[in-house]
C-alpha cells in the first residue's frame, strides 16, 4: 500500500489505537445519521404483499440533480469513516475500495426499499448510484488529505480531553463524583422541564370558525353525518371516562367546564350552542330540505359553519392548554382517498387551523396546532389506523393535557395515546417528521434520551478508565451513573408532571449510559 511509505503517513499515527476508536465512533455516528435522514418518521406500513416487480416499477422514479447532490454529500463521511477504520485494520487499497463500494450500495438499496413502505418518502434507483459515489468520493477523500491531516486533529482533540479529565476531575475525590453527577441530572431536569414547557397552545388564533364537514382551503371535502359536539376546556380523567361510557352522559366536572355543545340530531337550519357560550351552527351551500332523510348529511355542496368567529372556544383553550372533545359521527365513504377534514376550529381562506380531526380512508387524523409546530398543526400529524372501516356511528372521546393526548373510540378500552415528549420539540426541526404513529413518537422519545444520558456515559466511562480509583470505587461510580442518575431523573419529572413513573423512560437512560460506558472502556482495551 502506498500510503504506508514514511513520506505519507508516519507509522505511530497509523498503529495508534486512538485512530480506531475515532474511525468507528465517526462511522457509527455518520450511519445513525443516513438512516435517520432517509427513514424518519419510522412509520412504516408492512401491510400486503410487494412483488418484485412492483418493486422494479417504483425504483423507476428519477432523482432531480439537487437530489443527487445532497445523496453524495450525505453518504460522503460514511465512506470516509469506513474507510479510515478499514485503513486502521491494515486492509489494502484495492479491499477498502471494494468494501467502501459494497457497503453504500447495499445500505443504500435497503433504505431505498424500506421507503417504499413510508407514506412521505419516494424511492429511486438514481439514489442508490448518488449514495454509492458518495461513499466511494468519501474514500477517496480520506486517501487524499484524512491520514496526514485529519486524524491528527482528531488525536490532538483526544489528547486534550483525556488531559483535561486526568487533571480537573479523574482526579477528584469520588464525593466530588457524586456531586457531579447530581449537578449533571439537575440540568437534565431543567432542560426537560423547559422543552416540555414550550409544547402548550399559547399560539392558538383566537378569530377562527367551527367547521364540520366541508373545509374548502383543504379540497377534499368529508362525506358523514355528525349527530353530537361537546368541546370542554378542562381534561378529564380515566375514571370519568370510563363513567361518560357506562352512562352516556357527561362527568359533573366536565359539564361546568364546557365552552360549547351542539345536539345535530334534529334537521334544523341552525343548531343552537346550550352552553350559550359560542355562536350557533348554520349552514353554508346549498339550502336544507328538512323533509329530507339525509338533511344532516355534509358533504361537498353543504356543511355546518359557526355564524361568527368561535372565539370564545379558541381564546378558552388557548389559556388552559387542554381540552376535552366528544363527537359523535358517522362517515358515508369508508374509501376517502385524500385526508378530508371532519370537524376544525379554522377558517376557509387558509389552510391555517387550531385543531381538526380528519378522514383519510379507514384513518382518523388528528391535526393539533401547538407552540412548536406550524400553523396548520400537521408537523406532526397523529394518525389513528381503523377507526373507519364502516358507516356505523361511533363516539370519539378526545382529551390533551400536559403534552398528553389520548383517544378514545367507543370505549375506554379502546384508546390511543400519543405523547408530544421533548424529542418532538428537537427533532421535529432536525427531521422531516410529517408523518406520526406511536412509532415515529418512540423514535423522538429514543434520541431525546439518548442526547440526554450518552454524554453522561461517555463522561463516566473516560473517568473510570483514567482514573486510579479502586475497584470497589469505580462499581459505585458506575452504580449511581447507570442506575441511580437515571432514576432520580425519572423521578423528578414524574413530581414535576404528576404522571406516573415510566419504567420505559428509565429503562432508555439506563441503557444509553450503561452503553456510552461500555462502549468508552472496550475501546480503550483495543
Amino acid at each position: 500500500m502506498a500510503f504506508l511509505s514514511e513520506g505519507n503517513v508516519t507509522p505511530m499515527i497509523y498503529l495508534d489505537p486512538s485512530l480506531n476508536r475515532w474511525a468507528a465512533g465517526t462511522f457509527v455516528i455518520s450511519l445513525f445519521v443516513v438512516l435517520a435522514l432517509t427513514l424518519a418518521p419510522f412509520n412504516f406500513d408492512f401491510e400486503g404483499s410487494v412483488s418484485l416487480a412492483e418493486i422494479a416499477s417504483r425504483f423507476s422514479h428519477r432523482s432531480l440533480t439537487d437530489d443527487w447532490i445532497a445523496n453524495i454529500l450525505l453518504y460522503t463521511p460514511l465512506g470516509f469513516s469506513l474507510a479510515a477504520w478499514l485503513w486502521a485494520k491494515r486492509v489494502s487499497e484495492s479491499l477498502q475500495f471494494a468494501c467502501v463500494l459494497l457497503f453504500s450500495f447495499s445500505l443504500s438499496a435497503t433504505v431505498e426499499v424500506l421507503q417504499m413502505f413510508l407514506d412521505s418518502r419516494v424511492s429511486a434507483s438514481t439514489d442508490v448510484y448518488a449514495n454509492s459515489a458518495g461513499g466511494v468520493l468519501g474514500l477517496l477523500c480520506f486517501n487524499r488529505w484524512g491520514q496526514t491531516v485529519t486524524f491528527n486533529v482528531f488525536l490532538s482533540i483526544e489528547e486534550s480531553i483525556q488531559g483535561f479529565i486526568q487533571r480537573r476531575i479523574a482526579a477528584c475525590p469520588i464525593q466530588n463524583m457524586t456531586f457531579i453527577l447530581i449537578g449533571y441530572v439537575t440540568m437534565l431536569f431543567f432542560l426537560s422541564s423547559s422543552l416540555q414547557n414550550a409544547i402548550h397552545l399559547g399560539n392558538w388564533t383566537q378569530p377562527y370558525f367551527l367547521l364540520i364537514g366541508n373545509d374548502q382551503a383543504i379540497g377534499s371535502p368529508w362525506e358523514g353525518y355528525v349527530s353530537k359536539i361537546s368541546i370542554a376546556d378542562q381534561a378529564v380523567s380515566e375514571q370519568e371516562i370510563a363513567q361518560f361510557f357506562a352512562k352516556e352522559t357527561l362527568p359533573e366536572t366536565l359539564q361546568k367546564s364546557l365552552v360549547a355543545s351542539y345536539d345535530l340530531l334534529s334537521r334544523r337550519e341552525s343548531y343552537l350552542d346550550q352552553t350559550g357560550n359560542s355562536p350557533k351552527l348554520v349552514w353554508r351551500g346549498d339550502s336544507v330540505q328538512t323533509g329530507n332523510k339525509d338533511s344532516n348529511l355534509v358533504n361537498s355542496n353543504r356543511w355546518l359553519e359557526t355564524e361568527t368567529e368561535a372565539s370564545f372556544i379558541n381564546q378558552k383553550l388557548r389559556r388552559s392548554s387542554q381540552f376535552t372533545l366528544s363527537a359523535v359521527l358517522a362517515t358515508a365513504d369508508v374509501g376517502q382517498t385524500l385526508p378530508a377534514p371532519i370537524l376544525s376550529l379554522s377558517n376557509q381562506t387558509s389552510e391555517r387551523r387550531n385543531l381538526a380531526l380528519a378522514q383519510h380512508g379507514s384513518e382518523l387524523i388528528l391535526w393539533l396546532r401547538t407552540s412548536v409546530n406550524n400553523t396548520e398543526g400537521t408537523n406532526p400529524e397523529l394518525i389513528i389506523p381503523n377507526v373507519f372501516t364502516d358507516t356505523n356511528f361511533h363516539h370519539l372521546l378526545i382529551t390533551y393535557n400536559d403534552s398528553r393526548l389520548h383517544v378514545y373510540i367507543d370505549s375506554l378500552q379502546n384508546q390511543i395515546t400519543f405523547t408530544l415528549n421533548p424529542g418532538v420539540v428537537i427533532f421535529q426541526k432536525l427531521l422531516p417528521l410529517e408523518k406520526f404513529k406511536n412509532t415515529g413518537l418512540t423514535v423522538c422519545n429514543i434520541l431525546y434520551y439518548a442526547l440526554l444520558f450518552l454524554p453522561l456515559g461517555i463522561l463516566t466511562g473516560l473517568v473510570i478508565a483514567l482514573s486510579k480509583y479502586r475497584l470497589a470505587r469505580h462499581a459505585v461510580l458506575i452504580v449511581e451513573s447507570v442506575l441511580l442518575a437515571p432514576l432520580a431523573f425519572e423521578l423528578l419529572r414524574t413530581l414535576r408532571t404528576g404522571h406516573e413513573p415510566n419504567l420505559a423512560s428509565f429503562l432508555l437512560g439506563a441503557t444509553f449510559t450503561a452503553a456510552a460506558v461500555s462502549v468508552i472502556l472496550i475501546g480503550r482495551k483495543l
